[in-house]
């Protein structure tokens, strides 16, 4: 047992000066000793997280990343990347106490990030949740949602293809937790995806007939 870790806040950070100088700070400890949380949307200040923390050797998570993206996914659109933004109707309100649940819920946003799309199979006992779905049925939007509320949550998709893993099995019942979705939102979902990946032009693995409405009444 370390103790209680001592903790050191930096709010509305919103210029790259800024985050230069506590990076620059964190520098000066010893690697092992500095572990940097942070809530970055900005590309530009996420992208300068990347790099100095790269160049220092410092450990840091984002913790907005993973959570943005499988909003990003779920709406089939991007972030803004502006903090604080008025589309929310007012300022942004900012916690300056940081304690034991805080770092409870670090925990389990990291492991949430570890434990998608079934990897890591052999911490599932560690997990307080494991969902299991289809393809685009939300499963990382909810793993997403409940490690903010610090509970520790793996995802598992399944498709008659593949066989349900030995260590679901392993479980208690009361852990595994099978997400549905309306067939019609499932079609328009994986529909989406695809157009976004011509949008994009990027590759598509999934197989012939993955948007097919008989397919998925299928699976």
């Amino acid at each position: 047992d370390l103790g209680e870790p001592a903790v050191k806040v930096f709010g509305q950070i919103t210029k790259q000066e800024q985050l230069n100088d506590i990076m620059q700070q964190a520098g000066t400890f010893e690697k092992d000793q500095v572990l940097i949380f942070c809530t970055l949307v900005d590309p530009v200040l996420c992208d300068l997280m990347e790099q100095l923390a790269k160049t220092l050797g410092i450990r840091k998570i984002n913790l907005m990343t993973d959570l943005l993206k499988s909003v990003g996914d779920w709406l089939g659109s991007s972030g803004r990347g502006i903090p604080g933004d008025d589309m929310l109707g007012g300022p942004l309100k900012t916690q300056s106490v940081v304690n034991a649940n805080f770092f409870k819920m670090a925990e389990a946003v990291q492991f949430v990030q570890q434990h998608i799309s079934g990897l890591n199979k052999q911490d599932w006992p560690q997990a307080d949740v494991v969902i299991v779905g289809l393809d685009r049925s939300g499963k990382e939007v909810v793993a997403a949602y409940l490690g903010q509320l610090g509970i520790r949550t793996a995802c598992l998709p399944i498709s008659p293809e593949d066989p349900v893993p030995r260590e679901l099995f392993l479980l208690p019942p009361e852990k595994v937790l099978v997400l549905s979705m309306e067939l019609e939102a499932l079609v328009q979902r994986r529909k989406n995806q695809l157009m976004e990946l011509e949008r994009r032009r990027a590759p598509s693995f999934f197989e012939g007939g993955y948007a097919d409405r008989e397919r998925i009444e299928f699976e």
